[in-house]
This record gives C-alpha cells, sequence and structure tokens, in this order.
C-alpha cells in the first residue's frame, strides 16, 4: 500500500499520492470543499473511493490557515489495485477517485486517477541460436537504474537468476521495456528452456517512478524458429 495525501482547500482540493523520495503527484479535485469536524475520526465522516476500491484509513495530518483560508490535510493509504474488475493496459489502471461526505454521499468531488503497477515480464525466450535471452515486459521501466555505460546483471537479476547464467554475462536494455540478456563464449551457463528468470527486488519500477517495485518473474521459452550456431 502507499501512503498519499489529500488537501483540502477553500476553492479546490488537491491529491498528492506521495511514494518517497520521488516528486508528489497533483491532481485538482474540482468543486466545493467539504467541512469535517476536526475532533471527530475523520474516518467517520469521509469516505475515499479509488474506483469501487474504498481506503481503508483515513487520517488528520494538519490543520492550518494558509493564503485561501483554512487548510486540513488528511492523510489517505491507497487501496492495493488488485480488485477483480481492475483493468491494467501497458501498467496503468485508471479510475476515478471520489471524495464524499459519510451521511451524504451526493456531497462529493472526483477526478479520475492512474494507479501504477509494477512491470512485469510478458515473455522471456532464448534467441534462434540460444546465445540470449530476450526479456520483454509488460509496461516501460526505469531500467532498474541502470545506465548506458552499466551492463552487470547483478543490477536486475535475482541472484538465483544469476547462478546459472554463467560467467561475464551481460544484461543490455535494448529498450525501456525490453532486456537482453547475452552469454559470454565459454561461460559456463547451464540454464534452459523451462527454467525461471526472476527480476531483483527493490530496484525495478515504472518509467516514472509511481509503481511499487517489482518481483517479476517468468519461465523462459526456448526459440522460436532454432538455429545452429555458426
Amino acid at each position: 500500500m502507499v501512503a498519499s495525501i489529500l488537501r483540502f482547500l477553500s476553492k479546490a482540493w488537491r491529491h498528492w499520492a506521495r511514494r518517497p523520495p520521488w516528486p508528489a503527484r497533483t491532481v485538482i479535485l474540482p468543486g466545493p470543499a467539504i467541512s469535517i469536524i476536526i475532533r471527530l475520526s475523520p474516518s467517520d465522516q469521509i469516505l475515499v473511493v479509488f474506483g469501487n476500491i474504498e481506503s481503508s484509513h483515513i487520517s488528520v495530518t494538519s490543520n492550518e490557515h494558509g493564503v485561501n483560508g483554512t487548510e486540513t490535510t488528511l492523510s489517505v493509504v491507497t487501496p492495493a489495485f488488485d480488485c477483480p474488475t481492475c483493468k491494467v493496459l501497458h501498467g496503468m489502471g485508471r479510475v476515478d477517485i471520489v471524495v464524499s461526505l459519510s451521511a451524504d454521499r451526493s456531497v462529493s468531488v472526483s477526478t479520475p486517477y492512474t494507479f501504477w503497477s509494477p512491470p512485469q515480464i510478458s515473455r522471456a525466450q532464448f534467441d534462434a541460436i540460444g546465445i540470449s535471452i530476450q526479456v520483454q515486459f509488460d509496461s516501460e521501466t526505469n531500467r532498474a537504474g541502470m545506465s548506458g555505460l552499466t551492463n552487470d546483471c547483478a543490477f536486475v537479476l535475482s541472484a538465483a537468476s544469476l547462478s546459472g547464467l554463467g560467467e561475464r554475462v551481460e544484461c543490455i536494455w535494448k529498450a525501456d521495456d525490453a532486456l537482453s540478456i547475452n552469454f559470454q563464449p565459454g561461460g559456463g551457463s547451464t540454464i534452459l528452456p523451462g527454467d525461471r528468470i526472476s527480476i531483483l527486488p527493490g530496484v525495478l519500477q515504472s518509467k516514472n517512478k509511481l509503481s511499487g517495485f517489482s518481483e517479476a518473474g517468468a519461465s523462459i521459452l526456448g526459440p522460436e524458429f532454432p538455429e545452429a550456431p555458426s
């Protein structure tokens, strides 16, 4: 789950999905501010719903006067985007976020909201002559923070995956959603079709760094059209 911030203003509300240490996202929620009683529990007064998933916790984190009047900041737990009706395309799931009074849901404001899911492996397959594995992800990634000068597979693959790749193996990003794992002659690779490749936890995210970290894995397919090495 990801911590978020809802800021109530006199003329508009702002919504931050905060995933430290990355910058906050800001979404304007147009409409009149909804009055709440600070001394009472916000969870008893306000509903925050992402699509059809209700946030499980709302709490007041500050109440202060700003240039536009009183500003009340609420902390909200963003629910996991794993409901049966949730649809994700290219790592994105778009829903409406609706903030309303518990006692009268007709008093509400809403705006589109985008969930970002961790990148998943859509396909991992040996090339035609078996000297590389081509890994395709379902969305653009941050390339595990690897620069164009870095090809060490230890930056992106799990220790279990590395153990079967042999020596001097290289991991080269061909695109934000495509990784090539290249074996070296005489490197002693033992990995075979049907074995599993997995991502090192805590390094791979969506390209905009707004998703959680990926722990994706997939079984490796054999070459689609095998060829003998020349």
